[in-house]
């Protein structure tokens, strides 16, 4: 496992077309891990060695039908979801720019498809992250596939009362957001 430090950025600049279509309803923050870090260049080479889609014969930094450098650099995503804006207000004046911890796992990259896109990530925690969804009311459940396989009613209760609970609050099927 690895740790390393970045800083919680509330409000970053909107760099996609669905960014800025979400814009309205979705906050967001993030850890960034400064300009000049490229943690991102060795994953993708990683990947790249790995999966076999490095072109012979080419500089390895050129883009020759290789994987694309992600859109914001390398960071973590600590929310992504519906908040209250007074609360995510708070939060922000509260936390934004705050150190943060993030620890990983350098051999679990994952890799997600949907329609024609495709992206991967590695999947890393932070007790810091937690604390502050958890200041702002933000449910997050944490089951591992243990956990599931163990008690599988239970958990799914949890999402299930979760979900009624947006329903009653009037959440609009498109925004309900469960973090697994």
């Amino acid at each position: 496992m690895f740790e390393i430090k970045g800083i919680l950025e509330f409000n970053p600049a909107n760099v996609s077309r669905k960014h800025a279509q979400q814009a309205a309803w979705k906050k967001v923050a993030m850890v960034r891990f400064g300009s000049e870090d490229e943690t991102y260049r060795y994953y993708k080479w990683l990947l790249e060695q790995r999966f076999g889609l490095r072109v012979p014969d080419v500089d390895p930094f050129v883009w020759k039908g290789r994987l694309n450098d992600p859109v914001r650099g390398t960071h973590v995503t600590a929310i992504n979801e519906i908040v209250d804006d007074e609360i995510y207000e708070q939060a922000r004046k509260m936390f934004h720019g705050t150190e943060v911890r993030v620890t990983y796992d350098p051999t679990l990259i994952r890799c997600n498809r949907k329609n024609d896109k495709m992206w991967w990530h590695i999947k890393a925690y932070s007790d810091d992250i937690m604390n502050i969804r958890s200041a702002m009311g933000i449910k997050v459940f944490r089951f591992w596939a243990n956990d599931i396989k163990k008690n599988m009613e239970v958990c799914v209760s949890q999402v299930v009362e979760h979900i009624t609970q947006q329903k009653k609050a009037k959440v609009p099927k498109q925004k309900r957001q469960i973090l697994i």
